[in-house]
């Protein structure tokens, strides 16, 4: 039996939300910076998007996210990573496997990980 899979990682999903002053009361602060001056010119979401159009022309039989759904682990970006996995495929068919900016800070992955439990 064939077992086509297909991987991504470190997606880093853009653009980023708005991030209140508040939320950038911790480490987010240096990923809020490193974000607009580096990363937001290598994660550009037209890029993921033909991606993600190429993985639904090939139709692997599952696909693995790994790490980094997120950026700075702010609570919409949690949200928009699980509408995200939905247009990907169904839970059956897709595996997440959160990274290290998905638990940026205390308390996020407790928060955010449940959106994307079925996966």
């Amino acid at each position: 039996m064939k077992l086509r899979l297909a991987h991504l990682t470190d997606v880093h999903l853009a653009p980023l939300p708005p991030v209140g002053t508040f939320e950038l009361m911790s480490k987010r602060a240096l990923g809020y910076v490193s974000w607009h001056r580096f990363r937001k010119q290598k994660h550009r979401r037209e890029v993921l998007d033909a991606v993600v159009a190429d993985l639904h022309l090939v139709g692997p039989d599952h696909t693995v996210v790994t790490g980094d759904l997120t950026n700075i682990s702010l609570s919409e970006e949690f949200g928009a990573a699980a509408r995200w996995l939905a247009r990907l495929g169904p839970p059956e068919r897709v595996t997440v496997v959160p990274g290290n900016h998905d638990a940026y800070v205390p308390g996020a992955a407790e928060l955010g990980w449940p959106l994307w439990a079925a996966y």
